[in-house]
């Protein structure tokens, strides 16, 4: 007997109401059953059966009125972390999860940032960021990259920063650099670099479109590289062109002001994925030949008209669910009342966790795959958001922190079974290697990383 049967039997003896509405009958089309228990206030599991295809998914809904919330949550520390969705989500006192960005090679591959801190800008180009709102009560999905601005305050001259812990600078651009990302994509070891360390509290940018926050400007160098540091960032450059300019132009102890958003206001988290699902209520995702868009397990994330915040996870590659294409993806959000709708990582990466019930889907590996990030639900506000205007950041506990070493994997066989298990799955992190490597050669674009994890899949292929 599967998990899956034995969760339904538990629930059908703990009394809970079986109900069928004739909304997600006809959405969802033929016999469908759903079963719905309350984790929280606001808060309610729904798992639902649809036999035409088959498909068993699991939808956690969390209302805006609620005192609950979403948030973003890390593996670990340090980019190469690694630990079960159940794990992130208990060691953040979160009520319930799902998993979070593809994240093969160690570190969210496209935009991601938790509690007000960017940690990055994104890699691949074509990915997406869910944005999170401050109060927890809805989202929106913007498909460009992070948007990162620098000001030499005292000349008034401000940069666009290429990249947030993202590959190398090249030609004229700046780009950024902290100590999380330190051991997959560290500071280069040549050109200009300067060492920022903060000076004050985050503040919203105008109309609350993101944050902007003073560092002082502690080292300046050419020549050779400067290493990440605990609480301090670097900016680089290449030896010469309008970035180096940029760079040697500052003087020690001069104050720079750094500005991040993702074109959405009032966020402080955000979770990338691909494709976008649906756009303005409207399915927006396509067929395509890729591996990462046939049949597989699922996990996405949406936001109804209303507010309410929706985390889905389709099981698959069982007799009693196949897995979904992205596009019937899309349309099972939209039919769940989705106006917006982003795909995570899937296949055996997806994972649904809820506080005292357990893993409550059937992921496919057998057993949790070790995953880099989370989306959690945590039962209240969150106390390491940042009272952005009103105090500095200073004190709290950050989701960066993971309290138990059980819960952070960094490097050994763990490591390389959670990295082989992902960059081999089609349906996670190595099905979306074989689709960017299809839109690169498409669109003439072979970036540094996807060289890198190119390498990477072959191996663990």
């Amino acid at each position: 007997m599967s998990r899956m049967r034995r969760s339904t039997a538990w629930f059908v003896v703990a009394g809970l109401v079986v109900a069928v509405t004739a909304a997600q009958s006809v959405a969802l089309s033929g016999a469908v059953t759903t079963i719905t228990k309350r984790i929280a206030p606001g808060v309610t599991y729904h798992r639902i059966e649809d036999p035409r295809g088959p498909y068993i998914i699991h939808v956690l809904r969390v209302k805006p009125t609620s005192a609950a919330r979403l948030d973003t949550a890390l593996a670990g520390t340090s980019a190469g972390s690694f630990a079960a969705t159940s794990s992130i989500a208990a060691s953040d006192g979160a009520i319930a999860a799902v998993n979070g960005d593809f994240g093969g090679i160690g570190m969210p591959l496209n935009t991601w940032a938790g509690d007000g801190h960017l940690q990055s800008s994104g890699s691949w180009g074509f990915g997406a960021a869910f944005g999170l709102s401050m109060a927890g009560g809805g989202g929106a999905i913007n498909r460009g990259r992070a948007h990162v601005l620098a000001t030499d305050r005292a000349l008034g001259v401000t940069v666009q920063v290429a990249g947030w812990n993202v590959g190398s600078p090249q030609g004229d651009e700046v780009r950024g650099y902290t100590m999380y990302a330190s051991s997959e994509v560290p500071p280069p070891s040549t050109g200009c670099s300067v060492r920022l360390a903060p000076k004050a509290g985050m503040t919203w940018a105008d109309g609350r479109v993101g944050l902007d926050r003073p560092f002082v400007v502690k080292a300046r160098r050419c020549g050779d590289g400067m290493d990440a540091e605990p609480g301090t960032i670097i900016l680089a450059s290449q030896l010469s062109g309008k970035g180096a300019g940029w760079i040697s132009a500052l003087k020690a102890g001069g104050t720079v002001r750094m500005h991040w958003d993702i074109a959405i206001a009032g966020v402080l988290d955000a979770v990338g994925g691909v494709p976008v699902l649906v756009e303005g209520g409207e399915v927006v995702a396509r067929r395509c030949d890729s591996y990462l868009c046939q049949r597989h397990p699922r996990t996405a994330i949406g936001v109804t008209a209303d507010g309410t915040l929706l985390l889905v996870v389709v099981d698959g590659r069982e007799r009693d669910s196949i897995g979904m294409i992205p596009r019937r993806l899309a349309s099972l959000m939209r039919a769940l009342g989705a106006v917006a709708a982003l795909n995570l990582d899937g296949g055996g990466s997806s994972t649904m966790w809820i506080q005292g019930l357990g893993v409550v889907n059937d992921p496919s590996d057998g057993h949790e795959r070790r995953v880099t990030n989370a989306v959690v639900v945590l039962p209240g506000t969150d106390p390491s958001d940042p009272e952005v205007g009103l105090v500095s950041h200073t004190g709290r506990r950050s989701r960066l922190s993971v309290g138990s070493t059980e819960t952070q994997v960094v490097g050994g066989r763990s490591r390389r079974r959670a990295l082989t298990a992902a960059l081999s799955d089609p349906g996670s992190t190595g099905g979306l290697v074989m689709y960017a490597l299809d839109l690169g050669v498409r669109r003439g674009v072979r970036s540094d990383l996807l060289r890198r994890v190119e390498r990477r899949f072959a191996v663990a292929a």
